[in-house]
Parts: C-alpha cells; sequence; structure tokens
C-alpha cells in the first residue's frame, strides 16, 4: 500500500495488471555491481 501523497503524486495507481510500465533499474544495477565487484575481487586473491 502506498502513502496518500504518492497515490495522489504518480500514475502508478492507476495501472492496472498487464499494464506495460518501464522501470527505471540503474540505482539497482549499481548495488549489484558493487556487491559482484567485492566477490570478484575476493575471488581473484583466492586464485593467487
Amino acid at each position: 500500500m502506498l502513502v496518500r501523497y504518492t497515490q495522489d503524486n504518480i500514475v502508478l495507481p492507476t495501472k492496472k495488471v498487464g499494464d506495460k510500465v518501464n522501470l527505471e533499474a540503474d540505482i539497482l544495477g549499481k548495488y549489484v555491481e558493487k556487491l559482484l565487484a567485492g566477490r570478484v575481487k575476493a575471488m581473484s586473491k583466492a586464485d593467487t
């Protein structure tokens, strides 16, 4: 459930199941990149 202000100021509540939406994944992508970079670095140290 979205807070009232958010419901009044975005279009998401007007969408129905099956409607197409555009999701910006850049923020999520940055988190995943940082997470994986740490693991890759740890793995490369383990190989040496």
